[in-house]
């Protein structure tokens, strides 16, 4: 895993440039010829992540989907039995640590689609802790 800028993420899925309340912001990612990763957190305001991705190209118009306590996104671990009211995860080992996407109060899920002027790469998720006010994003490039 090597060190990222933000900017790397924010361009390759097609998201605004961070807000100016943004803190505790890290970057990390990974690439081969053929694939590559790239992951982001940052903090900001409530009011700044609203405006950021009212200025994000991919994920302006696109509807989230919403957890809260009756619909929590959840590690997925093999020694739990499984309520299908709550959505599962698989945290990779290769995911940085700070890469918490686990929401068991107030957050939504974004998907990036693939840009249609590369060949349909440069997907992911933008996933926001509305609890904490955290942006996590993963763009994958496979």
């Amino acid at each position: 895993m090597r060190r990222r800028t933000p900017e790397s993420a924010l361009r390759a899925g097609r998201l605004a440039t961070l807000p100016k309340s943004a803190t505790n912001v890290r970057a990390q990612g990974w690439s081969s010829i053929f694939s590559g990763e790239n992951y982001l957190m940052f903090q900001a305001t409530s009011e700044d992540i609203s405006k950021w991705i009212a200025k994000s190209s991919s994920i302006r118009d696109c509807i989230p989907e919403t957890f809260d306590f009756n619909h929590m996104h959840l590690p997925y671990r093999a020694d739990r039995e499984y309520d299908t009211d709550h959505e599962y995860y698989f945290p990779m080992p290769s995911n940085p640590q700070w890469y918490d996407l686990t929401i068991k109060v107030n957050g939504r899920k974004y998907e990036i689609p693939g840009d249609p002027d590369k060949g349909g790469h440069n997907w992911g998720t933008v996933i926001i802790n509305d609890e904490n006010n955290t942006v996590y994003i993963n763009v994958i490039w496979s």
